[in-house]
């Protein structure tokens, strides 16, 4: 409901307006993420979701692969993926290692797995433009089938890929490079993200293009409603709420949380500690909480549908983000 496009671009917008390709046609794009929803974790990479099915409301015909490793639990479990309006979306399964050092590989063989899938839709109506919603791996992926379809090809890089995975290693280090400066074109996060990427000396300037919020869904509300939000989780109404939404995983800063937590509620007893999501180190976490002398002020949610988690935004006081890297934080 909000259009990100400032206006200000010489040319229309690739992720705002999808303008008809040099037949007339709609924009044909072909997506590569390994980050897409499915039905045992529908809020995985909801943010691309959203964003492809962005894309084809404003007109582009959106198909996308999901390079998904058969060593991950993911891949092991073969959820399918969800049906997103205007998406076609197809899983595709490829030889992966744990670990990220693998990731300097992971790209290679996600593309001998996704090769034949792409060649065929590509020969039934030629695709536009690839893009990876992702430099690792997705912008690999991309970077090597733009070779083998002659389509350009083009990704965003996110937080994770520019602070983290880059920085992991010299290996990766030189690998971000040779994928970034290999596109036609890149997309950022952010400006600090694109200031980076270009640093690598890309053939094209990099497009920052922030995240959209509704800012007519996502706003502050009377203390009548705030109460009813609270109601509606089981929440407290004389309590001062601070909220953390997302994952539960030690990189998210949530054992310093707790830790810091305590302090504050040992001088501020009526503050209530929320933590919203669910993740891999949910009962580490736990642990952490029950150990607290903060214990009774720390509540755990679970997962929140999308769909409604403006409303514990909204029955919250203050928020908390105490994450160590973000991919693309909003």
């Amino acid at each position: 409901s909000v259009d990100p496009c400032t206006g200000l671009h010489e040319t229309s917008c690739f992720p705002c307006v999808a303008p008809p390709n040099r037949h007339g046609l709609a924009l044909r794009v072909l997506a590569i993420s390994h980050l897409y929803p499915h039905a045992a974790e529908k809020r995985y990479g909801i943010f691309v979701a959203r964003q492809l099915a962005a894309m084809a409301s404003k007109g582009a015909n959106v198909s996308v692969l999901v390079p998904r490793s058969l060593s991950s639990r993911i891949g092991r479990r073969g959820s399918p993926l969800l049906d997103i309006p205007g998406v076609q979306a197809q899983a595709v399964p490829y030889l992966g290692l744990p670990g990220i050092w693998f990731k300097r590989w992971a790209g290679l063989w996600a593309t001998i797995a996704a090769r034949g899938v792409a060649r065929r839709l590509h020969q039934q109506q030629p695709f536009d433009v690839i893009y990876g919603t992702e430099v690792f791996i997705g912008g690999d992926v991309a970077r090597r089938l733009s070779k083998e379809l002659r389509s350009p090809a083009a990704c965003l890089a996110i937080g994770g890929d520019v602070n983290v995975s880059a920085k992991a290693s010299q290996a990766l280090g030189m690998h971000f490079s040779r994928v970034v400066t290999g596109l036609n074109g890149n997309l950022a996060c952010g400006d600090e993200i694109a200031a980076e990427i270009d640093a690598e000396g890309p053939r094209r300037e990099t497009l920052s293009v922030y995240g959209v919020v509704d800012l007519d869904q996502l706003s502050p509300v009377n203390q009548s409603t705030r109460i009813d939000r609270r109601e509606g989780f089981g929440l407290p109404a004389d309590k001062t709420i601070l909220l953390y939404v997302g994952y539960l995983s030690q990189k998210k800063g949530l054992l310093e949380l707790i830790e810091a937590f305590s302090e504050v509620h040992a001088t501020h007893p009526k503050t209530l500690l929320v933590l919203c999501g669910d993740g891999s180190d949910r009962s580490l976490i736990q642990d952490a909480s029950n150990s607290s002398p903060a214990s009774d002020a720390i509540r755990f949610t679970g997962n929140v549908d999308p769909a409604e988690i403006h409303r514990i935004y909204q029955a919250a006081d203050v928020f908390v983000l105490p994450s160590y890297a973000e991919g693309m934080p909003n």
